[in-house]
């Protein structure tokens, strides 16, 4: 379903990976030529996120989570006590996308690189996640788009704007069956 919605013609002849960090985990999705051949998942999420920025000032999960939304990772180029308290899930998470990158491309060998990777879930909406990953993947990282599954008359007439829809990639690419 992800692949549908998150995946265009654009894609075709590429090997993409689609990162989608969910509440309780993170999934990858590895697609060639937008037909999914690989998929995987981590308990690196969210969660694992807000409980840290909890955890370090002392607060609720639920403000931990206003502090998320309004804040994103902190800043990872200055000295940043909200940054340093998610560093560690995040290097986590850097981590686990190189091992299972490795597999796929060593361990499998379906492809010989990985030309696209795309980002989805709320944590991916995160100020600043963006660019941390690039960063620290050495590959530019997309922020998913639902509409890039979308016939062209579906895309202007959606009627939601395209950060809220990211939410509802699974249920956009169900809904795109016949594609």
């Amino acid at each position: 379903a992800l692949t549908r919605s998150l995946l265009s013609e654009k894609n075709v002849g590429k090997t993409s990976l689609i990162i989608n960090i969910d509440k309780n985990k993170t999934s990858f999705i590895f697609a060639v030529d937008n037909i999914p051949c690989f998929t995987s998942s981590i308990p690196v999420s969210e969660k694992n996120v807000i409980g840290a920025i909890a955890k370090k000032f002392n607060i609720s999960n639920q403000k931990a989570e206003e502090i998320e939304r309004k804040d994103g990772i902190g800043s990872f180029f200055e000295d940043d006590a909200l940054f340093e308290a998610i560093r560690p899930v995040l290097d986590g998470l850097i981590l686990e996308i190189q091992k299972t990158i490795d597999f796929y491309l060593e361990g499998l060998s379906y492809s010989d690189s990985v030309d696209d990777i795309i980002i989805c879930g709320k944590l991916a909406k995160a100020k600043g996640m963006i660019p941390y990953l690039s960063r620290n993947l050495g590959k530019e990282v997309i922020d998913g788009d639902v509409r890039n599954g979308m016939s062209r008359s579906v895309k202007d007439i959606l009627i939601i704007n395209k950060d809220e829809s990211i939410k509802y990639a699974a249920a956009i690419g169900l809904s795109l069956w016949d594609k």
